[in-house]
């Protein structure tokens, strides 16, 4: 049976150091965290945008009829 330990220590089969890699990945995943975010305000804006722009739309023509 294998040594736990020695199968947990960070290693690639050829023995290098793969820490290197858990670095990267977490940088990579810090980075698709930012863009979610920056699309889920941007998905926020358009929602609060859109129906804001047609209650304006609908008051301006309301104020043309009356004028």
């Amino acid at each position: 049976m294998p040594d736990c330990d020695s199968m947990s220590d960070g290693r690639t089969k050829s023995g290098k150091d793969a820490s290197w890699l858990s670095g990267y990945v977490g940088e990579m995943e810090d980075f698709f965290k930012i863009l979610l975010v920056f699309e889920v305000h941007r998905a926020l804006r358009q929602s609060l945008i859109a129906p804001i722009r047609y209650i304006l739309c609908m008051f301006l023509e309301a104020l043309d009829k009356v004028a």
